[in-house]
């Protein structure tokens, strides 16, 4: 209990965001879907007032669309708020793009030692009167998430709910008993009383739909249930290791340590409709992503070494998570060039990760596209050799197996402790024009058997085939452009 760890939620983050941009929208209900989407991807306070709720189909919410074209604030104003948390403590931990946990131990334990007397800011849980002294410490992280809100707002003009613990998973609960723009300080004693206001033990953070379904199926399904269970029975199910974090997390106990987040090492982005059924409609929306990630990438300055397409596939089963992927090492030349011409050689590799995936010649059903940049690095560390970019991404070899990537959420496939192909086309461009029926595609697949039978026609090529590196798909390797296959 000697540690003060922060939890701040920032309310309704997506609106807030069209509210700074548009004042006019503060007091009107925000739907947040794209405008070509067709579900609502969030709702403000507003919206509560109207029966209005997440998830649910546009034509029944009756409110006004915000318009999306400008969606870049959505990703800056993340990177804004943990800047001005990191005034306060060097220990920023982001969860997501609203919620970030502030390790204020230092600050308080400072504070404590000076003549600094404070009196505990906000709601208390549970409520009751406070009197004794080991609960300054707690005093000290109240006031400090106080004056954080108050940082928040000033520089950003956003609210946000903030929880007070010893731990980071019980300041994330707590943070979450009075909203919105309020924060609750957790006393040591009500560990027990906040985890028992939890309905499910899915609600407890860290484990995931799979996890609870497991539980279900050994009759456990409520966190006192959890808490009863006997350990041999969860070892047996989920090991050692993976029970003895779900004994502790249902406890309220969590040891992990609020980890600084440096720059991320994906830059993705994603368009979800209710059916894509078409090639052209697919690339014209895989140009639309490729078109907001670069602007992206411009501003973050580094260089991906990998590309990977994502789609999902309509599932009676499995609506949310039936998602396929594929990817490929991007070229290090490939950025050289102008945007446009990169976005076009991108939009060609994404063509035929995404042919791997969708039978074109076929009908389809989509109701999602991820492009994703990957494995980005600064670019003053970056060769202009194209062989010394393939040798300082020894898992290359990895990227080219033929078994498609399956996208697995790691909290439905295991409990969280810590909350948290080359270039596939021929050298030769084609235009997104000319791909728009089957006929073109034929004429990709003509081109690419051609330096295949080319490949098996030139002396030495299959003796450098033979020693590609384990794991490495030849068939996916014949489909490179010559200068790339040479420096493999």
């Amino acid at each position: 209990t000697s540690r003060v760890i922060v939890h701040i939620d920032v309310d309704c983050f997506y609106a807030q965001v069209e509210m700074i941009r548009d004042p006019s929208l503060r007091d009107k209900p925000l739907d947040g879907g794209k405008m070509v989407s067709f579900l609502q991807v969030f709702c403000d306070i507003t919206c509560g007032y109207f029966c209005v709720h997440f998830i649910i189909n546009l034509q029944q919410s009756k409110v006004p669309i915000t318009n999306d074209k400008q969606t870049d604030e959505y990703v800056t104003y993340p990177f804004q708020v943990t800047n001005t948390l990191q005034k306060f403590s060097p220990l920023v931990e982001r969860l997501g793009f609203d919620e970030n946990f502030v390790d204020v131990t230092e600050t308080v334990e400072a504070r404590v030692k000076s003549a600094f007397s404070p009196q505990l800011n906000g709601h208390i849980f549970p409520e009751i009167e406070i009197e004794d002294e080991r609960h300054k410490r707690l005093a000290c992280g109240s006031q400090i998430a106080a004056e954080i809100r108050e940082a928040l707002h000033s520089d950003l003009g956003i609210t946000c709910c903030a929880g007070i613990a010893h731990n980071k998973l019980l300041a994330k609960l707590v943070a979450g008993q009075h909203k919105p723009n309020q924060q609750t300080s957790l006393l040591p004693g009500g560990v027990g009383k906040l985890m028992g206001t939890l309905k499910t033990a899915r609600n407890i953070p860290g484990i995931g739909s799979r996890t609870f379904k497991r539980l279900q199926t050994l009759g456990i399904s409520t966190v006192q249930e959890l808490q009863d269970a006997p350990a041999d029975t969860l070892q047996a199910e989920f090991g050692s290791q993976t029970a003895q974090v779900m004994q502790q997390l249902c406890r309220g106990v969590d040891p992990s340590p609020v980890t600084p987040t440096g720059p991320p090492q994906t830059i993705s982005d994603e368009d979800s409709f209710k059916k894509c059924g078409s090639f052209q409609d697919a690339k014209k929306r895989m140009t639309g992503l490729l078109q907001s990630l670069m602007k992206r990438l411009k501003g973050d300055g580094r260089f991906p070494h990998v590309l990977r397409v994502t789609v999902r596939k309509l599932s009676a089963s499995n609506k949310w998570t039936n998602r396929e992927s594929r990817q490929c090492a991007i070229p290090s030349h490939l950025f050289g060039t102008q945007a446009e011409e990169t976005i076009s050689k991108l939009l060609d590799l994404c063509v035929v990760l995404f042919c791997k995936m969708v039978d074109v010649n076929h009908p389809f059903h989509l109701t999602l596209i991820n492009i994703c940049f990957a494995k980005l690095e600064a670019r003053s560390k970056q060769s202009a050799s194209i062989k010394n970019f393939f040798q300082n991404e020894p898992t290359s070899a990895q990227i080219l197996k033929k078994n498609p990537t399956k996208n697995k959420d790691a909290r439905n496939s295991s409990v969280e402790t810590d909350f948290a192909a080359e270039s596939c086309c021929n050298s030769d461009h084609i235009p997104c024009s000319k791909l728009n029926d089957t006929s073109s595609i034929r004429t990709l697949s003509s081109k690419q058997g051609m330096i295949s039978s080319a490949l098996k026609k030139e002396p030495n090529t299959t003796s450098r085939v033979r020693t590609l590196p384990s794991g490495i798909d030849p068939e996916v390797f014949s489909q490179l452009p010559p200068e790339i296959q040479k420096e493999i």
